[in-house]
């Protein structure tokens, strides 16, 4: 295109607060002092943010993206959106907000992931283990638990 310039997303900031196990504090408390602290590392305000996207099914139930916009004063969001559900959702999400940047709907998009499963007893493996299809095809295996996803 002639006379088209092109808009280029970079990962400007990046938050994070420590892992915990049997915090009194909720996910979306976390989440939010993570994302605040992202803000700070890009040295972009919260005002400016257009956008928020996250994955569809883990995090959208702890924390929702309107939610967390609101806890951390993201006033001026043109969308907020979530990507396909758990695994690699995140990574999508994280493809989502630079798709949103280089197609000019936003200039700053924060993508947010966090679980509350260091409050658990049984931390993840409460989640993974009420899942159909890990139980017919997975836990037979001996492909039990996060930890052994990440090895992999």
């Amino acid at each position: 295109m002639s006379g088209a310039r092109s808009r280029a997303a970079v990962i400007s900031g990046v938050g994070a607060v420590a892992p915990v196990r049997r915090s009194e504090r909720t996910a979306i408390d976390m989440i939010v002092d993570a994302v605040r602290s992202a803000l700070l590392d890009a040295d972009v305000g919260a005002d400016l943010v257009g956008g928020v996207v996250t994955e569809s099914a883990i995090t959208t139930g702890m924390a929702k993206p309107a939610d967390v916009a609101a806890a951390v004063g993201l006033t001026g969001l043109a969308t907020t959106a979530a990507s396909s559900p758990t695994g690699a959702g995140i990574l999508q999400a994280v493809g989502l907000a630079a798709a949103l940047v280089e197609a000019g709907v936003a200039d700053h998009v924060v993508s947010y992931f966090g679980v509350d499963w260091g409050t658990r007893r049984s931390g993840a493996n409460d989640y993974h283990a009420a899942m159909d299809a890990k139980s017919v095809i997975e836990r037979p295996a001996g492909f039990v638990g996060p930890p052994l996803y990440f090895a992999t």
